[in-house]
C-alpha cells in the first residue's frame, strides 16, 4: 500500500505544471481518457437544461478548467477552489490571460464540438473566464470546506479527481462527502466524478497515494451522506495505458441532496407530526404532508396562531406561499402539483395550538397524541433565556414524542439577534458541539447532524449558519 500523502506534501511537492501534462489533448496522455469519458457526460449533464441555476461550486479544482467548460453554460457564477497555493496560481493564470498559462484550446474545441457548437471556442474561453468569480482555499476536512470563508448554499456542487486523493481512508471519505455536502442546497444537484480502484498516482516524479474506491462504496457512503443517485456511470480502463496510474475504471455520478423530511422510505413517516414553532410559517411542512397523516401545529403568540388560521382559511390578506410550495414540488419532481399539495396540507393540519417551551407540559394539558415525529424550526433559540434553559426546554417537548420515533430540528447557529419589522429581537447563540451535547443529554440518538454556512445581511440577522439534526427518541431514556 502506497504511504498517504497529504495536505503538506500537496502544498510542498505537487507540481501543478507536470500534473497538466495529462489534460495535452490529441496526445494520447493518461488524462486524455478520463477527459474523452468525463466530458461527455459534463456535456450530457449541464447542457439538459435540467442541471442549472445561479451559482456552482467545485471543491478540488486543481489547476484545471475542464470540468467548467459546460457548466459555464448553464450557471451564472462559478467558484473554484483548491487546498495548494500552485493550482491558484496555475488557475489565476489561465482566467487573467497571462503568458505560460496552460492552453486549453483543444479541450475547448472538443467540448464545443460536442455541443455543436464548433467554432465558438473563443467566446466559450471569454464566458467561462467571466464565469469564474472566485478561486478559493478549500480543505474537505473541515466542517466548512472553505473557512473562515462562509458562502450561501450553491444551486450545484461539483468535484472531479479530489476525495480519493484527499483521504486517508474510507472513513475519512465519508467524513469529507458530508462536509462538502453542507455547501449545498437541499434538491441540489452533486456531479462527482474520479477513478475507481487506484492506489497511486504519478505527478512528475513524485508519487501520490489515492484511497481505492469501489462503486458499492461509493453507492453507500452518497446515501448515507443523503444523496439520492440518478445516474452512475462506469467504465473500464484501456488495457494501453501507461503506469503512470494504477487505476481500474472511471466514475461519473449524478446525485441529488435529499430534502427536508422526503428521505428514505423508512426515514421518518407516521400518523401524527407536532411542529414546534415560533413564527406563522408552513414552509418546513411542505415534504412533510406526504409522510405524514395528521399534522399539529403550535406557537407562542395569539397573532402566529391568527395567521396560521387564515392561510388555513384561505381567508383575504393571507400570506401568499404559492411561490415556495411551487419551489419545493420542482424538488420533489413535480412542480405542476403545487394546488394538490397546498390543499393536502389544509387537509392535514388538524390542530392550531399555543405552545410555552419552557413550561413541563408545553401544551398545557390540551389533548394531543403522542407524535410519530416532532419537528421544530428555528424555535427553542429565540424562547430561551440562556444555555441552562436550553436542554430543559428541549426535555420538555420530548414528552410528546413516542420513544423510537424522530426529532428534526433546525437551528441557528450563532446568531445573536434577528430583526422583524422595527423591533429586534434577541436569540440564544448556540454552538455546534453545543447543540450535540443538549440532544443527547435529553435521550436522542443523532442519526445526521450538519450545518451549511449562511451569508445574511447583518442589519435583519446576525448569525453564521443554520444545523439541520435528525434524532431517533431512545427507548429507554425518557426521564
Amino acid at each position: 500500500m502506497a504511504e498517504f500523502t497529504g495536505g503538506d506534501d500537496y502544498q510542498a511537492a505537487f507540481d501543478a505544471k507536470a500534473y497538466l501534462e495529462y489534460f495535452k489533448f490529441g496526445e494520447d496522455t493518461l488524462g486524455e481518457e478520463y477527459l474523452n469519458f468525463s466530458l461527455k457526460h459534463y456535456c450530457k449533464t449541464f447542457t439538459s437544461g435540467v442541471v442549472k441555476g445561479d451559482t456552482l461550486i467545485d471543491i478540488g479544482s486543481g489547476p484545471t478548467i475542464h470540468q467548467f467548460l459546460s457548466a459555464c453554460e448553464s450557471f451564472k457564477e462559478i467558484i473554484a477552489s483548491d487546498y495548494t497555493d500552485r493550482n491558484h496560481r496555475e488557475l489565476e493564470k489561465w482566467l487573467k490571460n497571462e503568458p505560460g498559462a496552460f492552453d486549453w484550446t483543444p479541450v475547448v474545441e472538443y467540448v464545443c464540438e460536442l455541443e455543436g457548437n464548433r467554432g465558438k471556442e473563443a467566446e466559450k474561453e471569454a464566458k467561462l473566464r467571466q464565469a469564474i468569480k472566485q478561486v478559493l482555499k478549500c480543505d474537505v476536512h473541515k466542517s466548512n470546506p472553505m473557512d473562515p470563508i462562509v458562502l450561501p448554499p450553491a444551486d450545484c456542487l461539483v468535484s472531479s479527481l479530489c476525495l480519493e486523493a484527499a483521504c486517508k481512508d474510507l472513513n475519512t471519505y465519508r467524513l469529507a462527502l458530508k462536509n462538502i455536502s453542507s455547501l449545498l442546497k437541499p434538491g441540489g444537484p452533486l456531479v462527482l466524478s474520479g477513478v475507481l480502484g487506484c492506489s497511486f498516482y504519478m505527478v512528475g516524479p513524485k508519487r501520490f497515494s489515492c484511497l481505492v474506491l469501489r462503486e458499492e462504496f461509493l453507492r453507500e457512503a452518497l446515501s448515507e451522506t443523503g444523496f439520492i443517485i440518478q445516474e452512475f456511470e462506469v467504465l473500464l480502463r484501456n488495457d494501453n495505458m501507461d503506469d503512470s496510474s494504477d487505476f481500474s475504471g472511471k466514475f461519473f455520478i449524478l446525485a441529488r441532496k435529499e430534502c427536508i423530511l422526503h428521505s428514505k422510505p423508512d426515514g421518518a413517516k407516521g400518523n401524527t407530526l407536532i411542529r414546534i414553532s415560533d413564527g406563522p410559517s408552513i414552509f418546513e411542512l411542505l415534504s412533510a404532508c406526504e409522510s405524514f397523516k395528521e399534522i399539529i401545529l403550535t406557537t407562542y403568540t395569539e397573532q402566529n396562531c391568527q395567521e396560521l388560521q387564515k392561510w388555513l382559511k384561505k381567508e383575504p390578506g393571507a400570506f401568499n406561499w404559492t411561490p415556495v410550495v411551487k419551489y419545493v414540488c420542482e424538488l420533489e419532481g413535480d412542480r405542476k402539483k403545487w394546488a394538490e399539495k397546498e390543499e393536502k396540507l389544509r387537509r392535514m393540519v388538524k390542530q392550531v395550538l399555543e405552545c410555552d417551551v419552557t413550561k413541563f407540559d408545553p401544551l398545557a394539558f390540551a389533548s394531543v397524541p403522542p407524535a410519530d415525529c416532532l419537528l421544530l424550526c428555528h424555535c427553542l433559540e429565540a424562547t430561551c433565556d440562556d444555555l441552562s434553559t436550553y436542554p430543559a426546554a428541549l426535555k420538555n417537548i420530548s414528552s410528546l414524542l413516542k420513544p423510537g420515533d424522530y426529532l428534526v430540528m433546525v437551528t441557528s447557529i450563532k446568531c445573536s439577534q434577528y430583526i422583524v419589522g422595527q423591533h429586534t429581537f434577541s436569540c440564544l447563540s448556540l454552538e455546534k458541539e453545543f447543540l450535540e451535547e443538549a440532544v443527547k443529554e435529553a435521550g436522542y440518538d443523532i442519526l445526521q447532524f450538519e450545518v451549511t454556512p449562511i451569508c445574511c445581511p447583518a442589519s435583519l440577522v446576525k448569525q453564521e449558519g443554520i444545523s439541520y439534526l435528525v434524532a431517533a427518541k431512545g427507548k429507554h431514556k425518557e426521564d
